[in-house]
């Protein structure tokens, strides 16, 4: 696993879903990463693998999560007539 995120950075893949994508139909890819062609690591393990690694770290992507959308909060005011 290692082996092929250190060759995502060198192909500069950003994507961790992409690269999985990449490492599914190239081959020679999925070879140089140490896997059999067949059996590719899906995205989710890539993710997986580092929280292993890094077990304390939380943000090793930043860019890759999911922004919270700030909610606005509204006043409602009640007329009185």
């Amino acid at each position: 696993m290692l082996r092929s995120y250190l060759l995502s950075i060198c192909l500069k893949s950003t994507s961790l879903v992409d690269w999985a994508e990449r490492l599914r139909s190239d081959e020679s890819l999925a070879i140089l990463s140490g896997f059999s062609p067949d059996h590719t690591p899906s995205f989710a393990s890539f993710y997986d693998f580092f929280h292993r690694l890094w077990p304390g770290c939380n943000n090793f992507l930043p860019h890759l999560r999911y922004r919270r959308k700030n909610r606005l909060k509204v006043k409602v005011f009640q007329c009185y007539s």
